[in-house]
């Protein structure tokens, strides 16, 4: 098991009713988003701007690994349990390839 960490920085702009709306993508590096925070104030000074920060904490699972594949039956594709993953991929009507796929 792993974690990661990610910090990003993202501008916001203040509406008319108080609330707070995003207004950037997010960005990795704290001075980018305070140089492009003067930016927008310069270009768009009636209206309010702050820098927002978004914390994602991330945690991969190693998951254990199926040896015996199911194998394909026939017939109808929702009853095959090699087809039944991927049923929602299959062009209709869902058929099944056979064993010999």
């Amino acid at each position: 098991m792993s974690t990661t960490r990610t910090v990003d920085y993202f501008l916001q702009v203040q509406q008319p009713d108080g609330s707070w709306e995003t207004g950037s993508g997010p960005m990795h590096d704290y001075n980018h988003a305070l140089a492009r925070l003067g930016i927008r104030r310069q270009t768009m000074p009636e209206y309010e701007h702050r820098i927002a920060q978004r914390t994602t904490v991330q945690t991969v699972t190693m998951l254990p690994i199926d040896e015996e594949a199911p194998t394909h039956i026939g017939g109808n594709a929702e009853d095959c349990p090699a087809c039944a993953r991927y049923v929602h991929n299959v062009t209709y009507p869902s058929i099944c390839p056979g064993p010999s796929a």
